[in-house]
């Protein structure tokens, strides 16, 4: 019973594990493209980032844990460390000048009256 609940585990965290690894290089094509789509899509995928770890935490927990007798603080010092490290992000992402003016790839250019005149 022990070895099913721990390929479970195992392959549930290598699905996540494998999201992740999209997600990221899509992050990282946006980045480098200079893209509108960068800061949304930075924010989605640090906030399912936070997601991700508590899903594999839980995991762990209810499916891995029940059979061993110790937790161990460093679960919750993991989240807590992604949660603060995303909210700094997340902020710097929406507030800056830079971002705003860095990442514009892409973005349709408004077209005025006086350009169709003309």
């Amino acid at each position: 019973m022990h070895t099913i609940h721990f390929g479970l585990f195992i392959l549930g965290d290598m699905g996540l594990n494998c999201l992740l690894l999209l997600l990221n290089a899509y992050i990282i094509f946006l980045y480098f493209t200079k893209s509108y789509k960068f800061p949304n899509f930075f924010i989605i995928f640090s906030s399912s980032f936070i997601v991700f770890k508590l899903i594999q935490r839980c995991w762990y927990l209810f499916i891995v844990l029940p059979f061993e007798v110790k937790f161990e603080f460093s679960f919750i010092k993991d989240i807590v460390i992604a949660i603060i490290y995303t909210s700094i992000w997340i902020a710097y992402v929406l507030k800056s000048v830079r971002v705003k003016n860095t990442f514009v790839n892409g973005r349709r250019s408004e077209v005025t009256h006086s350009d169709i005149i003309s």
